[in-house]
């Protein structure tokens, strides 16, 4: 019958010493050779006196790690969690099954999987409840904890962002305000209200947000002034600065395009410039800068009807954006090209557009906001294009948290339009429609005979409605409208003004020298017109 033990051994080994330890080694295993062995001999002997087998010697027990992408996340959301095993040969286990299991109730997503090469990777969400959640993984007999705190994200005040189309007018011309609203980041459907502090008219001052945007049209009064522009939408309001003037001088039309907006290293593109006044070519000089590579004739020409064309080569050890600007009579017009880099960051970097369509002319807000896979903002300077004519204001500038504005003014070119944001070697896109907007004006006469051989000269007075909207039937608010008629007929009042629905009126005062018969009546407003008549009877 065995009584000793292995442990027994060793302890005694190491409390004797070296020496006494050795003599005590070699007593207790003559002593279990002599009482203690069983049957058999050989090596089978001695392994047994062990206690272990020569291979359960070189035995270790599994070692099981936990990784995770953070140790702290809100109710709902989730992280990586990654879990290395390593077997009873202190070797990286394959095909291991590894287990989990959540204190508060997170899920896992697969809930269990084997190793490959010794790691395991899944999904943790955490439950809807905030604490300190424990997770467990467990394989090989061997098992790890880790501790994630759950906890609500804090509540971030409404952002309210502010973006006029023109923030200098003529009096009683119109620009576009756009307002974008966002809570913890998000966009939100929220009610958004308006107001000028020198007047004016909104084509609505509130309404609703739509995927964090709400678009109107801003009308400037008839007089010289400045102040500001306040959108509100929840606890957030943002403020523009608005003002009026007639100092408006005419300079050149200037466009400058690229056969291509992206190029390796040393690659070339032709470049062409066109520029006039008032649709008129322009003839004289012009003079092309280039932040990277070279341009064609030293980036001097003439303009020749209106256009001048040369070419631009790439830099060889550049990499990102170039700038080229062609510059005409003091008026300037710019276009990028983006050389390309094989590598890219890995980042969230994206485009929104306040208005999907646009008329030529109209204006559309642009968001740009970049973040890394974190959630954490970036920084740097973003450069915008556009594929087809077009202004953006401004045309560049610095990120600020993450987040960036400006306006494009759609040009005279229709069609798909795609807006380019350039941000080191990547490049963010968004499109817009643009078309021609053509104006229609329907009049609405109440009656279309009148009698002027009567005393009642009530009758004698026609009201009159009129429409204006563009060829889709979405009605002009706030549009001037000239009316007129024939002597001695006459129309009061002759200048009126659209309403938020596109309508306006007028009347038709007959006259009783009138001869008998069809008398016209025109309708002007934005370069459209339209007629009708009334019969005058005796």
């Amino acid at each position: 019958m065995k009584f000793c033990d292995l442990d027994d051994i060793r302890k005694a080994f190491f409390r004797a010493g070296t020496f006494w330890g050795f003599f005590l080694l070699c007593f207790f295993l003559s002593f279990q050779l002599s009482g203690c062995g069983g049957s058999g001999g050989g090596d089978s002997t001695s392994s047994d006196v062990m206690g272990l087998t020569g291979a359960q010697l070189k035995e270790i027990t599994p070692l099981l790690t936990i990784t995770l992408t953070g140790k702290k996340v809100a109710p709902s959301e989730s992280l990586s969690i990654t879990v290395k095993v390593l077997n009873n040969k202190g070797l990286p286990a394959e095909g291991s099954t590894v287990y989990f299991s959540s204190l508060l109730g997170g899920t896992f997503d697969p809930s269990s999987g084997d190793t490959k090469a010794g790691f395991f990777t899944t999904k943790y969400t955490a439950p809807v409840n905030t604490g300190t959640d424990a997770i467990t993984a467990s394989s090989l007999g061997a098992s790890g904890t880790e501790l994630i705190l759950i906890t609500s994200k804090p509540q971030i005040p409404t952002q309210v962002d502010l973006v006029l189309g023109n923030p200098t007018l003529k009096p009683k011309t119109q620009t576009t305000v756009s307002v974008h609203v966002t809570q913890n980041g998000l966009p939100v459907e929220v009610n958004v209200a308006l107001s000028s502090t020198i007047g004016g008219d909104f084509a609505n001052n509130n309404g609703t947000s739509q995927k964090g945007w709400f678009t109107t049209t801003y009308t400037a009064p008839d007089l010289i002034a400045s102040g500001t522009i306040s959108a509100v939408a929840l606890d957030g309001a943002s403020s523009q600065p608005i003002s009026t003037t007639n100092d408006f001088s005419p300079s050149p039309d200037v466009k400058l395009t690229l056969a291509t907006k992206t190029l390796p290293p040393n690659g070339t593109t032709s470049l062409t410039v066109q520029a006039q006044v008032n649709g008129k070519p322009v003839i004289g000089s012009v003079i092309l800068t280039s932040t990277a590579g070279t341009l064609g004739n030293s980036g001097t020409g003439t303009l020749t009807n209106g256009f001048y064309t040369t070419t631009y080569t790439a830099p060889s050890n550049a990499i990102g954006l170039a700038t080229i600007t062609a510059t005409v009579e003091g008026a300037s017009s710019s276009a990028q090209v983006f050389i390309i880099n094989p590598s890219a960051e890995d980042v969230n970097f994206k485009l929104s557009l306040g208005s999907p369509s646009l008329y030529t002319g109209q204006t559309s807000a642009i968001r740009v906001s970049l973040f890394d896979n974190f959630g954490s903002p970036l920084d740097g300077a973003i450069v915008f294009d556009s594929s087809l004519v077009g202004n953006f204001n401004p045309p560049e500038g610095k990120l600020d948290s993450g987040i960036f504005y400006s306006v494009f003014t759609a040009g005279k070119e229709t069609g798909t339009c795609t807006i380019y944001a350039f941000w080191k070697n990547l490049v963010a896109t968004g499109q817009l429609l643009i078309a021609t907007q053509t104006t229609r004006i329907s009049i609405f006469p109440s009656q279309t005979v009148v009698q002027i051989n009567t005393s009642d000269l009530s009758v004698q007075k026609v009201p009159i409605s009129i429409l204006v909207a563009d060829q889709s039937g979405s009605p002009f608010s706030n549009e001037k409208v000239t009316v007129s008629t024939t002597a001695p007929c006459r129309m009061e009042p002759t200048d009126i003004t659209t309403d938020a629905n596109g309508y306006c009126t007028t009347s038709f005062i007959a006259s009783s020298t009138a001869f008998p018969g069809g008398v016209l009546i025109q309708a002007f407003s934005r370069e459209a017109s339209a007629s009708t008549q009334i019969y005058v009877v005796q």
